[in-house]
């Protein structure tokens, strides 16, 4: 539903404070979303190999306290490398203070873990207090 949304639709408001939006055993894909204005405080985004909000406009939401986290691990033989994708996104004038991001990989046999804002926009971004982690680990 939130793909949905046209660009710039104030009157379709999105709120979806404390939301969980799960891609577990699999890709959260948000990629070229309009979510501007949304309210996602202390909301939960959690997929197995990556998050994709590359393109995704949130310019004006709330994502303070939001926990973004991917994980990846080594599912039958193939490992899966965990990636935040945040490139291209607009995040101009956007709360993510408090915000946790985290990208881990057990196994990560198909490169490093990576958040990822190359090409974001995030003039008047708040970012305080929030926190960054990529890591990778071999074994179980």
């Amino acid at each position: 539903m939130l793909k949905q949304r046209p660009a710039g639709d104030k009157s379709w408001p999105i709120k979806c404070r404390g939301a969980t939006f799960s891609g577990v055993d699999k890709d959260l894909v948000l990629s070229g979303a309009h979510l501007s204005y949304g309210d996602f405080k202390e909301a939960m985004f959690v997929g197995t190999g990556a998050i994709r909000l590359n393109e995704t406009g949130l310019a004006h939401a709330d994502l303070s306290g939001a926990k973004v986290s991917v994980f990846g691990e080594n599912l039958d033989g193939n490992a899966i490398r965990a990636s935040i994708d945040f490139s291209g996104a607009n995040l101009t004038n956007a709360d993510l203070s408090g915000s946790m991001f985290t990208a881990e990989s057990s196994y990560a046999a198909s490169g490093a873990s990576t958040i990822d804002f190359s090409g974001a926009h995030l003039a008047h971004a708040n970012l305080s207090g929030s926190t960054f982690s990529a890591s990778s680990s071999y074994g179980g």
